[in-house]
């Protein structure tokens, strides 16, 4: 189910891709004037299916982008294209190139899982597991870092994405006592501790109430100061607020 995958994602235990059509990276210089992502001529298709057709677009460093449309649109394939999430569907088919700082992604040298550490996803219900919250924070992170800075680093992603002052005194409780919006600010706190560069969130307030969606709104405005966003939305009125640029679905199918 939906569950396990998303945890083999999150420890990233996913091996490396096949059939996957690759081209030769874009050389460039370096790499520090590149947009954050550059997506040149993506086709992806699921057999005979096609879900993406020739779609090209630029996103800028530490900005907001927000892809819009109806469901079925390819809107979620695009992000997973872009974490190398789909690899491993059957009759996943990719054309054309994800460029990261001027880096194809699905060059055969590259390290999935450094990509995924680099890449973080956010999905549509909070992904936390039956764990504490201070275990949920470290799920990513605990066999990389020293024991003696596990508690800065909980107190330092719980404070950015405003949830430090709800749970400190409860860190010990299992994430699912959490309120479902509180549960998606663990999630984005656990993604964060791995240090992403980039944020692919999906339909990130769709299962939230009204209150708890805006404090994640408000939360995508400070996160940007550090990350390049990309949200995946179909709130019109949600997308024109938070974002810096606006892409519609029907460009992608």
């Amino acid at each position: 189910g939906m569950g396990c995958w998303v945890d083999s994602f999150i420890a990233g235990i996913f091996p490396g891709s096949d059939g996957v059509d690759i081209k030769r990276p874009i050389e460039n210089g370096s790499g520090a004037m590149s947009p954050a992502i550059q997506i040149k001529n993506l086709t992806v298709t699921y057999g005979s299916m096609k879900v993406i057709d020739d779609f090209s677009c630029e996103v800028k460093e530490n900005s907001v982008t927000a892809i819009i449309g109806p469901s079925g649109c390819g809107k979620s394939t695009l992000l997973r294209s872009l974490c190398r999430m789909n690899d491993r569907i059957a009759e996943f088919h990719l054309a054309g190139q994800v460029l990261m700082k001027g880096k194809n992604i699905y060059h055969p040298d590259v390290d999935v899982y450094e990509l995924r550490r680099r890449v973080g996803m956010i999905f549509q219900k909070p992904c936390v597991f039956p764990k504490s919250i201070f275990e949920n924070v470290l799920f990513g992170v605990k066999h990389r870092i020293d024991k003696k800075y596990y508690e800065s680093l909980v107190e330092r992603v719980l404070t950015e994405v405003n949830l430090w002052k709800e749970v400190k005194d409860r860190l010990k409780n299992l994430a699912t006592t959490l309120s479902v919006g509180q549960q998606q600010r663990l999630a984005i706190a656990r993604t964060l501790a791995v240090g992403p560069e980039i944020l692919l969130l999906d339909e990130p307030t769709s299962s939230l109430d009204p209150e708890s969606a805006a404090a994640i709104e408000s939360l995508i405005d400070s996160l940007k100061t550090h990350h390049t966003i990309l949200l995946v939305t179909h709130l019109h009125e949600q997308a024109e607020k938070v974002s810096d640029n606006l892409i519609y679905c029907n460009i992608i199918k």
